[in-house]
């Protein structure tokens, strides 16, 4: 008895020793949304002329793992551990986003593309009802929706929620170029 109650005590702390370690670190303040919001522009305009300088750098070369490429959670991992050339986190700076302004902009990025996906298998949802050989893709596309919003701070999702109209604009011109 006293050797399985051990072993169970382990056990749950070394899941909690896990969870913690993998938890998000919370990144954003309502400033740095505004600063965001009102350098956008400016911020992608130095970036821009830095020309391809960096290209190589920031392309998210991810290997497939077993001939599967990593998770988006594991994505976001990734390019927020990047060190950022300090050229590039001087524009952040310079815009009021911090040494970590990279990072920041990865997390807004992505959060509010989580938030904006899950909206969209949600309308889907109720649109593809009766087709049932959709279920399968919209259960894939919630569980990588649920990972992806995992990887950022709840904090940081929340006030990216609560900001999403705002963000909104930069990021459909962005999706209208590419359309483009």
């Amino acid at each position: 008895m006293k050797r399985t109650l051990a072993v169970a005590v382990i056990a749950c702390l070394a899941a909690l020793s896990l969870a913690a370690q993998t938890a998000p670190k919370k990144v954003l303040t309502g400033k740095d949304i505004d600063v965001f919001v009102a350098n956008f522009d400016k911020i992608e305009e130095e970036l821009e002329a830095l020309g391809d300088k960096y290209d190589d750098y920031f392309k998210t070369e991810i290997e497939p793992e077993d001939g599967q490429m990593p998770s988006p959670g594991k994505t976001i991992a990734l390019m927020r551990a990047k060190e950022v050339p300090a050229e590039v986190k001087a524009v952040f700076k310079r815009y009021g986003l911090g040494d970590n302004g990279f990072e920041k902009l990865v997390v807004i990025s992505a959060g509010f593309g989580a938030l904006e996906m899950e909206s969209a298998i949600k309308s889907q949802e109720q649109e593809y009802a009766e087709f049932p050989d959709m279920a399968t893709y919209l259960e894939t596309a919630k569980a990588q929706v649920a990972e992806l919003k995992a990887s950022i701070h709840k904090d940081d999702l929340s006030l990216i929620s609560s900001r999403a109209d705002e963000l909104r604009v930069f990021f459909a011109d962005e999706s209208e170029e590419s359309d483009e």
